[in-house]
């Protein structure tokens, strides 16, 4: 049996499987949010998304953030960095990445903390000093799951 702290692709074939997840594009100055599916605990391996921002003016920042059931985030992760108005920048989270990185004209770069997250909590990208016009889009996230139930793992039932 493989330690459950340790378990994940490729270890924990039959105890775990990753799903890649595309979210939905929300409407143009409106964050994004998901109530995690309650069947699996979540590890977020990876994600894609970009964002482009409208011509007022600000810096937008970005984060990707676990709400602890009141609103309150209890994990954040993002890139100590800023996008300017009347601009497109995508973004490229990983677990595996010790430190943010990012170049002008190149995507940003940032590690993600590899926390468990339960069915039905409420995960998602904020864009602070989002405008009525910035849009996120191409949301692409990569999990890791655990069944929480006695149910067969993929391609034994699933």
């Amino acid at each position: 049996m493989v330690s459950f702290v340790g378990a994940g692709q490729p270890t924990g074939f039959g105890e775990t499987f990753q799903r890649t997840v595309q979210g939905d594009d929300p409407d143009a100055g409106s964050v994004f949010t998901v109530q995690l599916d309650s069947t699996y605990l979540h590890r977020l391996v990876s994600c894609v998304f970009t964002l482009t921002t409208d011509g007022n003016d600000g810096e937008r920042y970005v984060t990707l953030e676990l709400d602890g059931g009141d609103t309150n985030a209890i994990v954040v992760d993002g890139a100590a960095v800023t996008v300017d108005p009347s601009s497109t920048q995508r973004f490229s989270g990983s677990m595996y990445r010790g430190v943010g990185e990012w170049n002008a004209g190149t995507d940003v770069f940032f590690p993600i903390t590899p926390t468990f997250m339960e069915g039905g909590q409420t995960f998602g990208i904020s864009v602070q000093n989002m405008q009525a016009g910035d849009q996120l889009s191409l949301i692409r996230f990569r999990y890791d799951l655990w069944r929480t139930g006695p149910v067969a793992p993929p391609g034994r039932g699933d």
